[in-house]
């Protein structure tokens, strides 16, 4: 078998590789020559014809074949060239040796392969003559086309045979054994499940407690009105939308937040990296000297135990807060010549006698918790409502110019301009100011013609504003009061003097264009026609205006001494 087996093997016999182009190129060649021949600069032309003539002479054979008899030469012979050459090819030399011996190995390995091949081949026919020998009682003439010569010579057809033994039949005891282990472990596969589908059944009940609990708020924070949709990045998310749909860019995309259930089925707010924590926006009032006069109260936080629409409400004021307090600060740095500073994270309003300080804080900040009550808590308080009022505005107005016609494209983006929050804070102060010192200087003239015994009075009427106009352009009566408040504040003064002198005196303020500031319009007319006809005079400040208040009222005085029946009541002392 072995004989027939050596004679049937057969060796796969392949063509002796070619050199590969890439070996070839000039980046590969340069490494083996640097390896030859050391670094390039030791390479000169004068040895390179060296070499090209000992090879013409015959003398690099020899240096390759023995690098140390070519080096021994080259030492007896002073350091000719072929002594030259055989140190040059030391290392040439030893790789030559190296070659033989990895032709040794690969010799061996391949031998080693051809003897593991002849081995799984010997043990092949092996198995192939063991079937056949044993098939050969059963098919003896197709048994015999797969067998060796050898075993057909040496071993007769048919003499290795098989038959099925059947096991012996398990005693009533083992019987009852293996029917017990058989018995206890389908117990146990049954426990196993039973187990499993209890867990499993407890496990349902608890989603199905938790998800009905999750689904309940829901179905409770949609029936309260706030609108229930799908994230636009997670449409397996629901989501709640709490912001203003006109708010500005950034503060309108933040109006979004998702409803993910916590671990006991209670819905978690979730707004992302935008939540900061509850925010609120504080009026502080300081008087003289920085005192601390009145504060606008703060929302408090809600408790962590709070219903979802308790913190949905939360998140929502806070984002108005916040877009409130930008829109300020954009505001405030058009204003600096109406005395508005930005102190830090801090709008100043200043005024005459006082300092409006307007900030963002926290519910739980320090300074808020110790705040106490002071006489001006309540201007504080009113100027807070005012500012979330006119955001309001700003708001429907965004809304009213959005359903409007658009107007043509333009090449450049139409900048948008900040709100009017504090100019309308700024223009009622400021009117307030001015008519305080209006109706001083009304009391002392008033005071001195009444103290000669002439009778003199003044009464303070504030005009309507825009209230009436305002109602024929399908506006609310909210616009219109929010309108009216914006409108230039103005109040009308009526004088009278003695001799039937009468002074008609509007007070106007504005911090809008054309003018910014307040300005004094004096009319004065007189019953009995004394003068020929009303004038008017216009006055940018109060003390123009006092004087020639001052000038009208020497007239009627004068006058009034004329005509006796002027005077009503002795002079006073």
């Amino acid at each position: 078998m072995a004989a027939s087996s050596s004679s049937s093997l057969s060796l796969s016999l392949r063509p002796w590789p070619e050199d590969d182009a890439a070996a070839r190129a000039l980046p590969a060649l340069i490494p083996r020559i640097s390896q030859q021949r050391g670094h390039l600069r030791n390479i000169t032309e004068e040895s390179l014809a060296a070499e090209i003539q000992a090879e013409a002479d015959g003398e690099i054979g020899r240096g390759v074949d023995g690098g140390a008899d070519g080096g021994a030469d080259g030492g007896d012979n002073g350091g000719d060239d072929g002594g030259d050459n055989g140190g040059d090819n030391g290392g040439d030399n030893e790789r030559d040796e190296d070659a033989p011996s990895r032709a040794n190995e690969v010799l061996a390995a391949r031998e080693e392969i051809v003897r593991q091949i002849g081995q799984a081949h010997e043990e092949a026919l092996r198995a192939l003559d063991f079937i056949s020998l044993l098939l050969s009682k059963e098919t003896p003439r197709q048994a015999e086309i797969s067998m060796s010569p050898y075993l057909k010579h040496h071993v007769p057809l048919g003499s290795l045979g098989a038959d099925t033994v059947q096991p012996p039949a398990p005693s009533a005891a083992k019987a009852r054994e293996a029917e017990s282990v058989a018995r206890g472990w389908k117990l146990q596969s049954l426990n196993s499940t039973a187990d499993s589908i209890l867990r499993s059944a407890v496990r349902l009940e608890r989603e199905i407690e938790l998800e009905t609990r999750y689904w309940e708020q829901v179905l409770a924070i949609s029936d309260k009105g706030w609108s229930v949709c799908q994230l636009p990045r997670e449409k397996h998310v629901l989501g709640v939308r709490f912001g203003f749909s006109e708010a500005t860019g950034p503060f309108k995309d933040r109006g979004l937040a998702a409803l993910r259930r916590g671990e006991e089925g209670n819905i978690v707010l979730d707004q992302g990296v935008a939540s900061a924590g509850p925010r609120s926006m504080r009026v502080r009032i300081e008087g003289e000297g920085g005192r601390l006069t009145g504060s606008s109260s703060v929302s408090p936080i809600s408790a962590d135990e709070s219903s979802i629409e308790d913190l949905i409400l939360q998140a929502r004021n806070t984002i108005y807060e916040e877009e409130l307090f930008h829109e300020l600060g954009r505001e405030a740095r058009l204003l600096a010549n109406q005395g508005v500073r930005l102190l830090g994270s801090t709008v100043a309003l200043g005024f005459p006698a006082r300092e409006i300080k307007i900030d963002l804080v926290a519910p739980d900040d320090e300074s808020v918790v110790e705040a106490s009550s002071g006489p001006d808590d309540a201007i504080a308080n009113g100027v807070a409502l005012a500012l979330r009022l006119l955001l309001s505005y700003a708001h429907r107005q965004n809304l009213r110019r959005r359903s409007q016609i658009p107007p043509p494209l333009a090449e450049r983006k139409r900048p948008t301009p900040p709100y009017a929050l504090i100019r309308p804070l700024l223009t009622h102060f400021f009117h307030s100011s001015a008519l305080r010192e209006t109706r001083a200087s009304l009391d002392s003239l008033v005071s001195s013609v009444q103290r000669e015994g002439l009778t003199s009075s003044y009464e303070v009427r504030v005009a309507p504003g825009s209230l009436a106009g305002a109602s024929r352009g399908g506006k609310s009566a909210a616009e219109r009061v929010v309108e009216a408040f914006i409108d230039r504040a103005e109040t009308s003064i009526e004088v009278v003097l003695p001799a039937g002198f009468t002074v008609d005196i509007r007070v106007r303020t504005q911090i809008h264009p054309p003018s910014f500031g307040t300005d004094f319009l004096v009319a004065s007319r007189v019953a009995d026609g004394a003068v020929p006809a009303p004038r008017t005079m216009g006055f940018s400040s109060d003390s123009e205006m006092r004087r020639y208040l001052q000038h009208i009222v020497a007239q009627a005085s004068s006058a009034a001494r004329i005509d006796p029946l002027a005077r009503t009541h002795e002079p006073a002392i």
